[in-house]
């Protein structure tokens, strides 16, 4: 299941960090804690937010547009918290980033 708030987190982890990177490699018997984010971190490379590295895609790097949006969000709260209104309705993800976006 989507979860908007914690690939919200997941892309400012990224971007925090250094390289715009953070270490997440797949393991057998992982927790499903673990999993779980992984699962999110899949969806924010499927939404052009973030793109695996390494030959076993164990590293995400946020990308361009992840930096964009994530800058948006981070600076106004009142965007954030409309965002996650938009998808709590149903909106799909790419569609609430468009309409946030178009609000600036």
């Amino acid at each position: 299941m989507y979860d908007a708030e914690l690939s919200l987190k997941l892309l400012k982890r990224m971007a925090e960090s250094v390289d715009g990177d953070i270490l997440h490699p797949p393991t057998l018997g992982m927790p499903e804690e673990q999993r779980h984010e992984r699962h999110q971190l899949e969806l924010l490379v499927d939404a052009g937010h973030a793109q695996w590295r390494g030959p076993k895609k164990e590293i995400v790097r946020i990308t361009r547009d992840g930096y964009d949006f994530l800058n948006v969000i981070e600076k106004n709260p009142n965007l954030k918290e409309e965002f996650l209104k938009k998808l709590e309705k149903g909106l799909p993800y790419l569609k609430a980033v468009a309409a946030i976006l178009a609000m600036i």
